[in-house]
């Protein structure tokens, strides 16, 4: 009745995924019995390899990238700990995989769990228990699995297109809204999806 209804579009989008995670994984255990992470009390005071956990999967740095020994070291630890199923660990990415991901160019390696495993930053003990807090689900896995994409949901006389958009990156919502109305964004924002349209 508001006379609307051909001039608005209607766009919904969620942030991720989720899976169930459980047991959270503490790598920093283990680079601590290596002698590569140092603690005092609950304090970290020096490290040499670092864990970094983010939800479903976390990232390794070297204090030194370019030790290759060290980096060496570190990947075969990485491997035994993915080959025992007990840990949860999907898979070991390298840092070329990272780099093409446009994950944090600085890690050297990351550890993506399995689905029912999630990451931790302790250091006492390998396999911590779960949230605690009734949570049962998180997210921060590789974003390639299918069950981390985000939900998408365009609708209005600017969407010409019909049926499963495919997989489209987050980056580009903002610049085929942006597109409808005429503005211009950033150089360096995400192409518009090809269906986008400037508003009359």
């Amino acid at each position: 009745s508001s006379g609307l209804h051909d001039r608005t579009d209607i766009v919904i989008a969620s942030d991720h995924g989720f899976l169930p995670a459980g047991p959270r994984f503490q790598l920093n255990t283990l680079f601590k019995r290596e002698g590569w992470f140092h603690v005092d009390g609950g304090r970290v005071t020096d490290w040499t390899v670092y864990f970094q956990p983010s939800g479903g999967s976390g990232f390794v740095f070297l204090k030194d990238p370019n030790d290759a020994a060290l980096r060496h070291r570190v990947r075969a630890l990485l491997d035994a700990v993915a080959s025992d199923p007990a840990n949860g660990v999907e898979r070991v990415m390298p840092t070329d995989e990272l780099r093409a991901l446009g994950a944090d160019p600085r890690a050297s390696f990351a550890v993506d769990m399995r689905s029912g495993f999630y990451t931790g930053g302790g250091f006492d003990v390998v396999l911590a228990g779960g949230f605690g807090t009734g949570a049962t689900g998180g997210h921060g896995y590789d974003p390639s699995r299918p069950d981390m994409h985000a939900s998408l949901i365009m609708a209005g006389p600017h969407v010409p297109h019909w049926g499963d958009l495919g997989i489209v990156r987050m980056t580009r919502i903002a610049p085929t809204i942006a597109a409808w109305f005429h503005v211009d964004l950033s150089p360096q924002a995400d192409q518009p999806l090809p269906f986008a349209r400037p508003h009359p």
